[in-house]
C-alpha cells in the first residue's frame, strides 16, 4: 500500500478500534501486533471514554509518525512510530509528554 493509503488506514484505526464500542481489531493488526490489542484493550477499559486527536501525520513508505493529543486525558499528548505490512498495523512506538 503506498504512504498515502496508510495513513488513511491509521485515521480510519483510530475511529473503528480506539473510538469504537466494538473494535474492528482484526480489520487493523496484523497477528504480530497482539500486545498492542492488549494494550488498548486494558487501556480502554481504564478510560472508557478515552479519545485521541491527530494532529500532524507524516509518511513514508510503511512507515508513519503521528502526533495526537488525548483531550479525555488531560495534559497528555504524544508522538507514534507505525509500521505497516500489506495495510496492517504490525509494530508501534509512542512516547508521551505530560504537559501538566
Amino acid at each position: 500500500m503506498s504512504a498515502e493509503q496508510n495513513k488513511q488506514t491509521l485515521r480510519r484505526f483510530y475511529d473503528e478500534v480506539w473510538h469504537a464500542e466494538e473494535p474492528a481489531y482484526d480489520q487493523y493488526l496484523a497477528p504480530e501486533a497482539a500486545s498492542y490489542r492488549q494494550q488498548i484493550e486494558e487501556l480502554k477499559a481504564s478510560n472508557p471514554d478515552i479519545h485521541f486527536e491527530l494532529g500532524e501525520i507524516v509518511a513514508e513508505g510503511d512507515t508513519i509518525v503521528a502526533v495526537w493529543t488525548t483531550p479525555t486525558m488531560s495534559g497528555v499528548e504524544g508522538i507514534s512510530i507505525w509500521h505497516f505490512q500489506d495495510g496492517k498495523i504490525t509494530d508501534r512506538t509512542a512516547y508521551t509528554r505530560d504537559l501538566a
